[in-house]
């Protein structure tokens, strides 16, 4: 059996352009003659959903798709993450996974254990699922999991325990190989986490485990890629890159999957925390843009270390030419920080930077403040300068 890990980038709501994006990982898995496709969690919707679950014709429109995903993969079995509703539960959704072969949706899985701390609340949405969800495919028994299902808050760092254990359950039912959907965030050190409890769990089932991942940027979240597959002793087959799409194909051969040559065991742990940091950044600034319809960006640049570091990032996910750098001297601009921001920017070859000054601005509001506060002088002097500057930024980013 050939296994195709399609970690794909979606976009909150485009149920349209998010099936174009597994119909075109499916058809390079063809040309890769793979057997099966996996996909991530909510990839048909896109994670987090939130409150666009309870939109009209949303869940519909992603059960239709699913559907339409079955008619167009007939030829191989696509596993493919999406809401569904739910009847007889006393939550309106089920968060889930279809397993479709030969044109049509041939098992359902449910996600059982929902998260609802930190970042998640999917608690307040879903059913959890009844029970474990393990099929068969070309003569292999697939347990399918659901991103916690399978971490149970190991993860992380928030103390929480579930009552039951999914990936367990799947194994005593009897299966050859772990497959777990995923949209996680990233957090910084998340992911060598995620390896090493991977890892840990081949080797105590004898199972290999393929773990598939979303990638980019959606709202205030980012998720990072880098899917992993280890076979049964624990060791690396595949490690996707890291804040980009990708899909790729692996040999599952008995009893496991066969190594990737020169694979090391230690593959990908060794990250610089700062390096992970930065492209996350990067990466959540691109698709912001991206997927909001915004192609330019104006920064107000201080020549201080904070506007610095957001330019750099800006200029690393758009590209130089388009971010405008706007400079707003005040009373308390030195000349050498006026001068640090513009060679900042020649440094990063951004266009020459527009200057505004503000002086004007600020005068008139410390008159207008003069009867009601009488000296509005120190701190309330200063922050009036940041609020002249947010004002005049946003209309600069309006008009250009």
């Amino acid at each position: 059996m050939r296994l195709a890990m399609a970690q794909l980038n979606p976009t909150v709501g485009d149920v349209a352009g998010n099936v174009r994006l597994l119909l075109d990982a499916v058809d390079r898995a063809r040309r890769d003659n793979a057997d099966i496709v996996v996909g991530a969690e909510m990839g048909l919707l896109g994670y987090p959903p939130r409150d666009l679950l309870f939109r009209k014709g949303v869940v519909e429109a992603c059960e239709q798709a699913v559907e339409h995903v079955a008619r167009e993969t007939a030829d191989l079995t696509v596993i493919v993450g999406h809401p569904r509703r739910c009847r007889d539960g006393t939550r309106p959704f089920c968060n889930s996974a279809s397993v479709c072969s030969g044109g049509r949706v041939v098992a359902v899985c449910d996600k059982r254990l929902l998260p609802g701390y930190d970042v998640f609340d999917e608690d307040r949405y879903f059913e959890p699922g009844s029970g474990p969800c393990v099929v068969e495919v070309a003569g292999r028994r697939l347990g399918v999991l659901i991103c916690e299902d399978f971490w149970q808050a190991h993860d992380v760092t928030v103390g929480r325990s579930y009552p039951l254990d999914p990936a367990r359950e799947v194994v005593k039912l009897g299966c050859d190989i772990l497959v777990v959907i995923n949209a996680s965030p990233f957090v910084r050190g998340k992911w060598q986490r995620h390896v090493q409890q991977q890892r840990a769990a081949a080797t105590r089932y004898r199972l290999p485990i393929v773990a598939v991942q979303q990638v980019g940027g959606n709202d205030d979240l980012i998720f990072d890629g880098r899917s992993v597959a280890v076979d049964a002793a624990g060791s690396p087959v595949a490690v996707l890159p890291g804040w980009t799409s990708a899909v790729e194909t692996i040999e599952l051969v008995e009893p496991g999957m066969a190594p990737a040559p020169g694979l090391p065991a230690d593959v990908g742990l060794e990250v610089e925390p700062l390096s992970e940091v930065f492209h996350a950044l990067v990466l959540g600034i691109r698709d912001y843009c991206a997927k909001t319809g915004h192609e330019r960006v104006a920064i107000g640049l201080s020549g201080g270390i904070d506007s610095s570091v957001v330019a750099c990032l800006a200029v690393a996910a758009l590209g130089a030419a388009k971010v405008a750098g706007v400079m707003m001297p005040s009373r308390y601009s030195s000349a050498a920080s006026v001068e640090d921001a513009s060679e900042l920017a020649a440094n990063l070859g951004m266009p020459p930077c527009l200057t505004v000054s503000i002086e004007a601005l600020h005068t008139l509001v410390h008159e207008t403040l003069a009867e009601p506060l009488g000296d509005a002088g120190g701190v309330t002097d200063e922050n009036i300068q940041a609020r002249i500057r947010s004002v005049l930024l946003m209309a600069i980013s309006n008009s250009t």
